[in-house]
């Protein structure tokens, strides 16, 4: 319930965001789902974060 609720906020503001939910899976993954959410928050980081930190990178080297 409150995956959904966290959804409604993201999508009313604009920000990026994907949801996921797993059946029989509560607060703490485990087994398969463990390694399946692991690897969407790693994608997910990339896609949005990766250029942001590449910039900060090349900001930090070029004061450096």
């Amino acid at each position: 319930a409150n995956a959904y609720a966290i959804e409604a906020l993201l999508k009313r503001s604009g920000a990026p965001y994907e949801i996921m939910v797993y059946p029989d899976q509560a607060h703490g993954f485990s087994g398969p789902t463990q390694l399946d959410a692991a690897q969407r928050t790693a994608a997910f980081f990339a896609r949005h974060l990766g250029r942001a930190t590449a910039e900060v990178e090349e900001a930090a080297q070029a004061s450096g």
